[in-house]
């Protein structure tokens, strides 16, 4: 059996909605899985009080748009007993981090002012040697400090503030 364990991370953007993913270390690499977006009412928690009327229809409209054609994937995703490698082609963002991959890896502190994306721990942006770079907000210590103890051992010298 292989050696395995996982934790939450959000994938923040500017111009498209964030994504949850549950992040599964197997076997010297990263399986990144979608288990939710934005606007999923399920993972984002409850319409704030002041929302009104119309902020609950937006949500729930939004939620129904966005996350209705891979709903299904992401309750998959969520099955910790899957094999995360099965699971990378049932969603068209869920993919592999190998050790090769990283160009740099770097955690940062929490983000305090005007936190557009919620409230966060701790921060850490994963820049590839692709070029593509991704920053990954957490929203609980216990995620934040497995992932750095995964992302540790998996990126090596390639590891930047190692400790946030």
């Amino acid at each position: 059996m292989s050696n395995s364990s996982s934790f939450s991370a959000l994938a923040v953007y500017t111009f498209e909605p964030d994504r949850y993913y549950r992040v599964e270390s197997r076997d010297g690499c990263l399986y990144f899985l979608r288990v939710g977006g934005q606007f999923d009412l399920d993972r984002a928690g409850s319409v704030p009080s002041n929302a009104g009327v119309l902020g609950v229809l937006l949500m729930a409209g939004a939620s129904t748009a966005l996350g209705h054609k891979h709903q299904q994937a992401q309750f998959i995703a969520r099955d910790p007993r899957k094999n995360p490698e099965e699971l990378l082609t049932i969603h068209p963002h869920n993919f592999k981090l190998l050790p090769e991959d990283i160009k740099r890896a770097k955690f940062l502190p929490k983000k305090k002012w005007f936190p557009s994306h919620g409230r966060n721990v701790g921060r850490l942006v994963i820049e590839r040697r692709d070029g593509t770079s991704q920053e990954f907000w957490f929203q609980e210590s216990a995620d934040l400090n497995s992932a750095v103890h995964h992302l540790s051992a998996l990126a090596g010298d390639k590891m930047e503030n190692p400790l946030p």
